[in-house]
């Protein structure tokens, strides 16, 4: 088993959690779902529709949101904004499809909206270097109709985490939630996440590529780079933001930053990591 280090699980956060949605609720078969696109064994694919695209191209997702420091029975503390991109590029493999992705998330400061190049911790009364959070890399996960494996954190012998997918439907909007939780982590973490879409698209089977919203929460541990060692407490995710129609979509000064900074590599596409 692969153990990952601390350090290991705050560098690969993802806000969408794509790949690593474990302990939903099966309801893929239910009577009540016959409205659902696709035979009930087929409803993974319908996911990837909606967080991705059944072809090989590039999806950028954009998002913002704020953290909150949790501290015993103290009330939240909100430290920071967010803003970040997450891009993923899916390609069909023999029983499925293989995941390339990036993620890049930068902070901002909660009252000025500036991003933060330093963090004056008022629980350490430190000032820290804040490093953005980065993951990703090629080809690393595997989608199939049994279900999901990470490509290098999973053994290769350890049979893939089955599909349990929630659908709901209200109006002309349907939604896919899900939840994730690890015991295998330095500390046990937790997201929750709904993607959103209009039911008229979502009905289509030939559209690969839906226009998509989502909104997610999560617990995780303190990153890293805030140097809080092994001080009692949490941090609250919240994230929302939408599937964009291309990388021109991405604001401005996000963009200069990530061309300044990470060469611009604003894409998943397998041949960017060669």
């Amino acid at each position: 088993m692969t153990v990952l280090s601390r350090r290991q699980v705050l560098s690969g956060i993802s806000v969408l959690g794509l790949g690593a949605a474990v302990n939903w609720r099966d309801a893929g078969a239910a009577a009540h779902l016959n409205w659902v696109p696709g035979e009930p064994d087929a409803q993974w694919r319908n996911m990837i529709r909606m967080q991705m695209s059944t072809r090989p191209e590039d999806i950028h997702w954009w998002y913002t949101g704020r953290i909150y420091a949790q501290v015993g029975n103290e009330q939240p503390r909100h430290l920071f904004n967010l803003e970040g991109t997450e891009i993923y590029w899916v390609r069909p493999v023999a029983d499925g499809f293989s995941v390339s992705s990036r993620t890049l998330t930068f902070f901002r400061d909660p009252v000025t909206g500036e991003m933060l190049r330093e963090f004056s911790n008022p629980y350490t009364d430190r000032v820290t270097p804040v490093q953005p959070n980065r993951l990703g890399g090629k080809d690393g996960a595997i989608y199939t109709s049994g279900g999901w494996r990470y490509v290098g954190l999973m053994p290769a012998d350890k049979p893939p985490t089955p599909w349990q997918i929630e659908w709901h439907r209200s109006g002309d909007l349907v939604w896919l939630t899900s939840s994730r939780f690890s015991r295998i982590l330095p500390q046990p973490w937790l997201e929750a996440m709904s993607v959103f879409c209009p039911l008229d698209s979502f009905l289509d089977s030939q559209v690969g590529n839906l226009p998509t919203h989502f909104t997610s929460t999560y617990l995780s541990p303190w990153m890293a780079w805030m140097d809080m060692g092994e001080r009692p407490g949490h941090l609250v995710w919240h994230s929302s933001g939408r599937k964009l129609a291309s990388v021109d979509e991405i604001p401005d000064e996000y963009r200069r930053r990530a061309d300044a900074e990470f060469n611009g590599l604003l894409t998943a596409a397998p041949d960017s990591w060669d």
